[in-house]
């Protein structure tokens, strides 16, 4: 059930990144409006995510040398070329595999990037100062860093079925918990789950 390949926590360590930067302009951003405006905090968000990405796809993203290239669809067989599990795009599209993958990656992500939308207005609006709400969605997406190195640790030494099942179920507990929100009390607990989930 261990899943061939790189370990699941090398993905984790990768990933954080996103987390960090999210977790830091997450708190610059209300700074930024109040040095200004919204629109004041977009471009300098903007023009500094293009000034630190694009030197960096400039100078640190490198091709593959040729032997660690993936082989073609159409290897079918066992050994260093291709695996007999290999699945062209019309083969995968008739496996239920991919549906229930799709299916719960939209299902994820309509629900987590609409949380990310709105969770900081929902606050303001609840009469929440700025950069306070501000300040509660970075700490989840900060608490995310932690979880994906955690998550990519156990991932490695349990079933994925069990892993992506305990993900999805904190998630869903966040769900519970952001139903009863007005509560303040319920905050912390929901910023703490949905954060790692």
């Amino acid at each position: 059930n261990v899943p061939a390949g790189p370990p699941a926590v090398a993905n984790g360590v990768v990933y954080t990144g996103s987390n960090l930067g999210g977790s830091l302009f997450t708190r610059l951003a209300p700074w930024l409006v109040a040095q200004g405006s919204w629109r004041t905090a977009f471009a300098v968000l903007g023009l500094g995510g293009a000034a630190l990405m694009l030197p960096c796809a400039l100078w640190l993203v490198r091709d593959r040398p040729a032997d660690l290239r993936p082989a073609p669809a159409s290897a079918a067989e066992d050994g260093p070329e291709g695996h007999a599990d290999d699945l062209d795009l019309r083969a995968a599209l008739r496996t239920r595999s991919f549906w229930i993958l799709a299916g719960s990656l939209f299902s994820f992500f309509f629900y987590f990037v609409g949380m990310l939308e709105h969770f900081v207005l929902f606050l303001t609006d609840g009469g929440m100062p700025l950069a306070e709400a501000a300040g509660h969605l970075s700490n989840a997406v900060a608490l995310g860093m932690a979880s994906k190195i955690g998550f990519g640790l156990l991932a490695d030494r349990i079933p994925r079925r069990v892993a992506i099942l305990l993900d999805y179920g904190l998630l869903a507990l966040s769900s519970l918990l952001l139903l009863a929100l007005p509560e303040p009390h319920l905050l912390v607990p929901f910023v703490a789950v949905w954060g790692i989930a």
